[in-house]
């Protein structure tokens, strides 16, 4: 059990996301809980916070027991919006070609690396190419949009 759950006293004092320049990477797709995600999580009647752990995430209860979730459904392309620029409206912005080997390609964060990695080819995404293609400025927040 101690394999796929995490102590939520743990969680709560857990590092945000290590910072990728100037942008930071949503909590769920950088593998982690998010203060959302533990408000929702479902807790133990009568027992005490440092006692209570959650799933990890990603980990479901099948009929042949607790296994992984993550597929290639569980990467996506690189999506940010892009806003407050003088150069264009609010929009937002996908990032799908891989710059390395020039496919369209979906990605995954890399947790210890601090970048998106991608699924196809496993070559790091720059997070300095992480940016808007119309006025080049960079994201606060990124996620992965998933097919």
């Amino acid at each position: 059990m101690a394999k796929i759950t995490t102590p939520l006293k743990e969680v709560k004092a857990s590092e945000p996301s290590k910072p990728a320049g100037s942008i930071s990477v949503d909590p769920v797709t950088e593998g982690r809980w998010g203060a959302e995600d533990l408000a929702d999580a479902r807790k133990k009647k009568d027992a005490v916070e440092e006692t209570q752990a959650i799933y990890k995430p990603a980990i479901a209860k099948t009929e042949s027991g607790y296994q992984s979730t993550r597929t290639i459904d569980d990467t996506g392309y690189i999506l940010f919006v892009c806003a407050n620029s003088d150069k264009h409206e609010d929009r937002e912005e996908l990032l799908k070609k891989c710059p390395t080997c020039g496919k369209n390609d979906t990605y995954f964060w890399d947790r210890e690396k601090a970048c998106f990695l991608s699924f196809q080819c496993g070559a790091v995404y720059a997070n300095e190419l992480v940016k808007c293609t119309l006025c080049g400025k960079a994201p606060k927040k990124v996620r992965t949009k998933h097919l």
